[in-house]
């Protein structure tokens, strides 16, 4: 006796929630959803259970505008299935259903006292070198973007230099130098970071240029320069400024927190082709609502292949294989979030403790927050320093979705 398959597409997902079931092709990034009713609860139990091979027997064809029949009508049409009679086994072949499958090696890490492998995994590294002493704003910046810190402090130069040496740190990963009052080893830091490193990138505040002329000296110990600029007392930028940064083909972060700030940074990034507009959190809540949150449109814009969103389930691709270096000394994830370690340990401390700590920021996933319930997480980009800093997690206004 024949029957009808239902198979679906090894490339698409299928998540349900409470209330509703979503489909992703991510071959061609469309997607469906539908409220849940139990004929569909039905089909998708039998979808989800592995063994199934991603295929649904059906003795007959689901009866003309029913449910089922709607649901597989659009799954169809999004090219995420097909439906189609057979007359024995033989004549179809299965699918099957994309899950991730990540080792887990927790307990070879440990039991490894060569950390080569953890190192690898570093792709970036941020280095306070030294502190502001007053910030008349941007206390918590730091906790949210690359800025100095509040802090009357530097970094000592065998401190950084003990630490890179003794770790061999990768040299083609990503440096981050972070520059607040001037002091006396900058130069000498900056020196061995830049003849250690293929990729240097300083960042220092406008207000703690010694002179304009700083850039260029900068440039010129093959630093990648990020001028920290807030418009939030400055609505415009000098000519002299505009010219060193043009010339030295130097960055600008524009770092606004309303609406007002926003119009001005539009403005003068119409001038400097190499300008970053930079949100920051401060009590403008309605501001990041409007500019910066995700919003249902844009999460169902994304286009993800199966690999992204298999990342997304696996890790945080926003935070993974970041490390970030207090003035203190101090080995973070992200400055306020997870201590990992000091500079003063090996670096294997820190890795380790990543490792052994699930809730660190390269593993935060949505799954472990209150979007846990949501069909759209693993669509969702990854958990942001924002999202981080401000704790709402669900910045894409989950009632909406």
């Amino acid at each position: 006796m024949g029957k009808y398959i239902f198979k679906v597409r090894s490339n698409t997902f299928i998540w349900s929630n409470q209330n509703t079931i979503l489909a992703y092709n991510s071959d061609n990034y469309k997607l469906y959803e539908c409220a849940r009713t139990e004929e569909i609860d039905k089909c998708f139990n039998e979808l989800d259970n592995i063994d199934n091979l991603y295929v649904v027997k059906l003795i007959d064809k689901p009866r003309d505008n029913s449910s089922l029949a709607i649901w597989i009508d659009n799954l169809i049409k999004i090219d995420a299935a097909e439906l189609f009679y057979i007359d024995t086994e033989e004549q179809y072949i299965p699918s099957i259903k994309p899950i991730v499958r990540v080792q887990d090696n927790i307990n070879r890490i440990r039991n490894n006292s060569d950390v080569s492998e953890l190192l690898a995994s570093i792709k970036e590294l941020t280095i306070h070198l030294s502190g502001v002493k007053h910030l008349s704003d941007g206390l918590k910046y730091h906790q949210q973007i690359i800025y100095p810190q509040q802090a009357d402090v530097t970094i000592k130069f065998e401190v950084v230099k003990e630490f890179i040496s003794n770790n061999n740190i990768p040299s083609d990963i990503k440096l981050n130098i972070v520059l607040g009052k001037d002091f006396e080893e900058k130069n000498k830091i900056i020196s061995f970071l830049t003849n250690n490193f293929s990729q240097v990138n300083l960042f220092v505040r406008y207000e703690d240029l010694g002179a304009i002329s700083d850039i260029y000296n900068y440039t010129q110990a093959q630093c990648n320069v990020t001028i920290l600029y807030s418009l939030e007392h400055r609505k415009d930028i000098s000519d002299e400024l505009i010219k060193a940064v043009c010339e030295c083909n130097s960055n600008v972060n524009l770092i606004v927190k309303s609406e007002e700030d926003l119009i001005n940074a539009i403005n003068i990034s119409s001038l400097i082709h190499n300008a970053v507009i930079t949100p920051v959190f401060c009590d403008n809540l309605d501001f990041f609502k409007k500019y910066v949150f995700t919003t249902k449109t844009e999460l169902i814009k994304r286009k993800l292949s199966k690999r992204n969103i298999f990342m997304n389930q696996s890790l945080n691709s926003f935070f993974f294989g970041k490390l970030e270096i207090d003035i203190n000394g101090i080995i973070w994830d992200k400055i306020g979030l997870n201590q990992l370690g000091k500079v003063t340990e090996n670096i294997s401390v820190a890795m380790l403790s990543i490792m052994n700590n699930p809730d660190t920021m390269w593993f935060l996933t949505r799954e472990k927050t209150i979007c846990s319930g949501c069909n759209y997480k693993w669509i969702c980009p990854p958990i942001s320093n924002y999202e981080a800093y401000i704790g709402i997690y669900n910045s894409c206004e989950e009632d909406n979705i």
